[in-house]
């Protein structure tokens, strides 16, 4: 991004300005309320159309328009960058051309009006991915999601959740997770417990027991219904050696003594000879058998019936196993899920992935200059010599934004970025960082560093100047 040309009039602190830029770096030198960070804003203003000083476009022409502008109308920030001209009016922040700029996502935290250390965590982590070029799109996820091992229908279904951000992918695995948990105690009648589902099934020790005992007893009602058998079978044979016997038997005649038996309302003369006579021992005959057999066959089908009811059982418990291992897998797959959308998972990894490159830069800059280490931690927080960001110094911050402002320029391709307020270093402190801007002006575009000052500065061999003081001043 090489800033070429700024016009500025009316714009906050900034009456009227039109300065070009050739080199790489310019130092923008001036006393307090000079408009130095004016000028700042107002890269951001023609680009974006806002500003860190006011909120709502409404408050635009009372707060934002010079005082000394007369005319309100014509008060206008143009920023020229890479050759294309970005011209905003101020009173209303509409753009005078046909189409909004496109503003890099990154460029506030690169003019300075924003801060890594002072972000968000969510925030922070998208602004370092976008200077790493990592993407963060649903599809770079689901990626990251199938080589870590993440089971593919699980992530097909959390698909659509990822275009809402990872939180709420991770809300929806979180939610799955539970259900299964329920499912499982619903399959298994008891409390889920992830060593426990691991081998977890039925309870079938007595069925073994059970389906014995059953043909053990089938065994002897069969040896009973046998034994019946065999007597009616006996019983059939011993009659059909005589006639059957049929009526009732009457005595003889007490006139002539011939034996007589009645049956269908006649007498008849009994045919001793010929008929059939029980034998004096046995007390079944063939209908009782037969009843006895019947129940014999009924107490066989009960118990085939209880037999087949054991089997059926056992089926079950291991159709209750296979369910119950299949939800523990799916509810498995849930958990290792919810891991990798943590922000400990995948993000981890992508944001140890993001912060290296930066990093780098960073210790590179630290060498050049001289200062204590700054250390990005994979959480995101700031460290300055192994000190946490906020316990630091006003003029330590500073160095720690100035080094991952340039590492995020630099690692981006951008190759531009602001650094305000450079005089809350001392003077012995401000040699080395001239010297790390002269190391450094081939690496970037435009590099814009800002200063309170009394005088202008000396300013290396092919540094642009802009001082914003008094011409006496100037001039002493």
């Amino acid at each position: 991004m090489k800033l070429s040309r700024l016009k500025i009039k009316g714009f906050q602190g900034i009456e009227d300005l039109d300065f070009s830029v050739e080199p790489s770096v310019l130092i923008v030198a001036g006393p307090n309320a000079s408009g130095k960070t004016s000028i700042r804003n107002a890269i951001q203003f023609a680009l974006d159309g806002s500003t860190e000083r006011v909120s709502r476009k409404s408050d635009f022409d009372e707060w934002l328009v010079n005082d000394r502008c007369k005319e309100r109308s014509k008060a206008l920030v143009s920023v020229t960058l890479d050759k294309i001209e970005y011209q905003r009016q101020v009173s209303t922040g509409h753009v005078t051309g046909d189409d909004e700029p496109d503003f890099p996502i990154l460029a506030p935290w690169l003019l300075g009006t924003r801060h890594l250390s002072l972000e968000p965590h969510k925030t922070a982590a998208k602004v370092v991915m976008k200077a790493a070029n990592i993407p963060l799109t649903p599809s770079a996820v689901v990626e990251r999601l199938l080589a870590e091992g993440a089971q593919e229908p699980l992530v097909e279904e959390i698909k659509v959740y990822l275009r809402s951000g990872m939180d709420a992918a991770l809300k929806e695995s979180k939610a799955r997770e539970s259900t299964c948990r329920g499912e499982w105690k619903g399959i298994t009648g008891e409390v889920y417990g992830a060593a426990k589902a691991k081998k977890w099934k039925p309870d079938t020790s007595g069925t073994d027991i059970r389906k014995h005992e059953i043909l053990v007893e089938i065994t002897e009602v069969e040896k009973s219904k046998a034994k019946l058998v065999a007597k009616r079978e006996a019983l059939i044979e011993e009659g059909d050696t005589g006639t059957p016997v049929s009526g009732m038997d009457c005595g003889e005649c007490p006139e002539c003594g011939i034996p007589l038996r009645y049956n269908g309302g006649k007498l008849y003369k009994r045919d001793l000879a010929n008929e059939k006579k029980p034998e004096p021992n046995k007390t079944e005959d063939a209908h009782g058998l037969a009843r006895l057999i019947s129940a014999c066959d009924q107490k066989i089908g009960t118990l085939n019936a209880r037999a087949m009811q054991v089997d059926q059982d056992v089926a079950d418990a291991v159709n209750k196993a296979k369910r119950a291992k299949q939800v523990h897998e799916t509810m498995e797959g849930w958990g290792q899920l919810s891991e990798l959308l943590s922000p400990t998972g995948i993000m981890l990894k992508m944001m140890t992935e993001a912060i290296a490159p930066l990093q780098e830069r960073i210790d590179w800059t630290c060498k050049q200059t001289g200062w204590p280490p700054i250390e990005i931690q994979p959480d995101l927080t700031v460290f300055f010599n192994r000190r946490p960001f906020s316990l630091a110094s006003e003029s330590e911050k500073w160095r720690c934004d100035a080094a991952i402002a340039e590492a995020i320029a630099y690692v981006s391709g951008l190759k531009f970025f602001v650094l305000d307020r450079m005089d809350v270093l001392g003077p012995p402190d401000r040699v080395p960082l001239i010297k790390w801007l002269m190391k450094i002006q081939n690496d970037h575009d435009t590099i814009i560093v800002l200063a309170t000052l009394k005088a202008p500065p000396p300013v290396p061999a092919g540094f642009a100047s802009l001082w914003l003081g008094p011409e006496q001043e100037k001039a002493a």
